[in-house]
This record gives structure tokens, sequence and C-alpha cells, in this order.
């Protein structure tokens, strides 16, 4: 969607993909590199989770997605702002996701999974 309507473009390049919707140049495609990042984290995570029997998809996933997402913020052209410290406001919701990350992992493990308690036969 972001592509084909031109927003969320990223940082001039020579061999990038037109952004016509913003001006006649070339352009990182951040949003397709988004997608595909996307897609094989999804996957990863399925395989993980239903043939692994991995519980923690949800607290991998905010932390491996806050981590690429603010990264690649550095590369997108199309302004936002700053909000705080100088970071994009992706920027900053994706702190708060990777610091929700671990509080989360421990949720699931210690209360809902209860992993970690001596269990007796």
């Amino acid at each position: 969607g972001c592509f084909l309507s031109g927003c969320c473009y990223g940082i001039e390049m020579e061999n990038g993909l037109p952004c016509s919707a913003v001006d006649s140049l070339n352009h990182l495609p951040t949003q397709l590199i988004e997608a595909g990042f996307l897609f094989i984290l999804s996957s990863v995570l399925l395989v993980l989770a239903f043939k692994k029997q991995f519980k923690y998809a949800f607290p991998m996933y905010m932390l491996l997605y806050g981590i690429f997402r603010f990264i690649i913020e550095f590369f997108r052209a199309d302004e936002r702002g700053a909000f705080i410290l100088g970071m994009s406001p992706s920027q900053f919701w994706c702190i708060i996701i990777v610091g929700l990350a671990v509080p989360t992992y421990y949720l699931l493990s210690r209360i809902i999974f209860k992993e970690g308690e001596n269990q007796h036969v």
C-alpha cells in the first residue's frame, strides 16, 4: 500500500526505485524492505510456534520488529518530524515496544506458562 501510494519512501539513491508520487528521483524502497522483513519474520515465528512448540513468538516479534523498525527509520526520507531527542515518532514507539518485550516474556514464562516451578508428580 505505501509503496503504491508513494508514502513512507526511503532516501534518494541511484539504484533505487522511482517514487513518482514524490518526485522523479529513485529512492530506497523501505516499504518493500519492511514488507520482506515482516514476511520472513512471520514465517520463522510460525515455524517455531507450530513445529517447535515455541511459546514466546509474541515477545520475540516485539523485540525483533522493534529493533528492525528503529534501524529502518534512519533510511526513510519522508519527513515525520522529530519527536523526543530527535527521534521520529516510530523510533520512540520502537523503544517502548523493545522495552516491553522483556516483561512480556517474563509474564508468559512465569505466570501464564508457569515455567521455572518445581512440579511434583
